[in-house]
């Protein structure tokens, strides 16, 4: 122990306490220790926590996936190709699929084209590119060569065909003096003429559906008389509707094609008369 002079001549013993060791000081250095390790343990145990919530939103997650995967699955889907209804539960095709598949056509003379409104998407030239069928998706199969021209002049019966209209909407007339001749007025869907009203006249075979209509009658007229050429101002000439609602009409002599392959329907013919249109 070290002896040290005191301010009044005493001397002064100096203890341990006084060099920062004593007991306190060891106290404070252990609780702090104590502290710390809770802290480490509350940590560790926050993070198992977090961990377990971690695993439990992943299982989750996989599960939600795997349920939404499993519903896309077992959806049934409804579309139309050329106005037939078609049912399928792979929302992923390919245009030159759909084509083969459900037109009954070959894709190397044709291309899909799908209707969303009056906006059209053409598939042409991306046949082997899947695309996502949609519910209530419409396509239309669009031959790459012309459309044929006739000069039949079929004369028909109507009941059936006018029940197809109505289904599809169309409120049919009986041209007065005619039985055979069906008129309905029409607002073009698509092409150069889109929006525009007309008025459709049709001349129905007596074995429809087995047999279709020809090509359709005209109101007003679009084109200049041409008994020759090609679609679209090819095969024009005088209608059997003339005079009806007081109007002018000529007759577009176009048969439709792939009546065989198709659920020959009032909506078959519809899609033929898109096509003509759309084509304009």
């Amino acid at each position: 122990m070290s002896v040290e002079q005191g301010t009044k001549g005493k001397s002064v013993h100096s203890g341990p306490g006084q060099c920062g060791c004593g007991p306190d000081s060891e106290q404070a250095a252990k609780a702090e220790i104590e502290r710390a390790r809770k802290e480490i343990e509350n940590a560790e145990h926050e993070i198992e926590h977090g961990v377990h919530d971690l695993e439990g939103a992943e299982a989750h997650l996989r599960k939600a996936e795997h349920d939404l995967e499993r519903a896309h699955h077992d959806k049934v889907i409804r579309f139309f190709v050329d106005g037939e209804e078609f049912k399928t539960r792979d929302p992923n095709q390919t245009p030159d699929h759909i084509i083969k598949e459900y037109g009954g056509r070959d894709p190397a003379e044709n291309y899909l084209v799908q209707i969303e409104g009056h906006k059209k998407i053409s598939y042409q030239a991306k046949g082997d590119i899947p695309i996502r069928i949609e519910d209530c998706a419409r396509f239309q199969i669009i031959s790459v060569g012309p459309a044929p021209v006739s000069d039949k002049n079929i004369k028909a019966g109507v009941e059936s065909f006018i029940a197809g209209l109505r289904e599809a909407g169309h409120e049919p007339e009986i041209v007065p003096g005619k039985p055979n001749h069906v008129a309905f007025a029409y607002e073009v869907p698509s092409g150069s003429h889109i929006g525009k009203k007309v008025h459709i006249g049709v001349v129905v075979p007596p074995d429809f559906p087995m047999t279709p209509p020809d090509g359709p009658h005209v109101s007003p007229q679009i084109h200049a008389m041409k008994s020759g050429g090609d679609h679209p101002t090819g095969g024009i000439s005088k209608s059997t509707f003339e005079g009806f609602r007081g109007q002018s009409w000529q007759y577009w002599s176009r048969p439709v094609r792939y009546w065989g392959q198709s659920k020959k329907t009032v909506a078959v013919y519809l899609s033929h008369l898109w096509k003509l249109w759309d084509t304009q």
